[in-house]
C-alpha cells in the first residue's frame, strides 16, 4: 500500500512541476489546439446518425422516382438537386 501511495505522490509532483514550468500562453495554445481537434459534440454524442439525417433533410424532395434516384446515385444526372458526389 505504501508503495502505491509513493508512486501516486511522485506522479502528482511531476504533473504539478510540468504545469508550473509551462507558460500560460503555451497552456492556452495547447488547450485551443486540443479543442479544435475534437469532433463536434453532435457526432460524439449520437454517432453518424445526425449526418445521415442532415443529408436526408437537405435532399428530401429532390429525387422523385427510381430513374432520378439512379441518376443521383450514379452521378450522371442532376435530378433537380445536387448529386451525391457534390454533397459529400
Amino acid at each position: 500500500m505504501a508503495d502505491k501511495s509513493e508512486e501516486l505522490i511522485k506522479y502528482m509532483t511531476v504533473q504539478v512541476v510540468q504545469y508550473m514550468e509551462t507558460s500560460q500562453e503555451d497552456r492556452r495554445h495547447n488547450r485551443k489546439k486540443a479543442k479544435a481537434a475534437r469532433e463536434p459534440w453532435l457526432t460524439r454524442w449520437f454517432g453518424i446518425a445526425p449526418l445521415g439525417i442532415t443529408l436526408w433533410w437537405r435532399n428530401r424532395g429532390t429525387v422523385n422516382d427510381a430513374a432520378d434516384l439512379e441518376s443521383v446515385v450514379s452521378g450522371t444526372g442532376n435530378a433537380g438537386g445536387p448529386a451525391v458526389k457534390e454533397v459529400l
